[in-house]
């Protein structure tokens, strides 16, 4: 996997080509258990943005969260801190 480049996908795969203990900083911005389609548009209204964060049970999202945090304290080194907000 390349440094220095955005990656897009599900978090959960990605992160897991990554090599333990190999990252400095981690930053989570969760999708956070709304069940709307949000949506965006850009300042000159030339453009539509969306986002579905719907999920068909609280199982289902806890389980998203919960395999993103355990494979992002997989991949940062150990003497970093860990700074958690939600």
């Amino acid at each position: 996997m390349d440094f220095n480049k955005i990656y897009k996908g599900d978090c959960r795969v990605i992160l897991k080509e990554l090599k333990p203990e190999s990252v400095d900083l981690v930053y989570l911005d969760p999708p956070f258990f709304t069940q709307k389609t949000h949506s965006l548009k850009t300042r000159d209204n030339s453009r539509e943005y969306k986002f579905n964060d719907k999920w068909d049970s609280i199982e289902e999202y806890i389980r998203l969260i919960s395999e993103s945090i355990i494979e992002c304290k997989r991949i940062l080194k150990k003497n970093r801190f860990y700074i958690l907000t939600l």
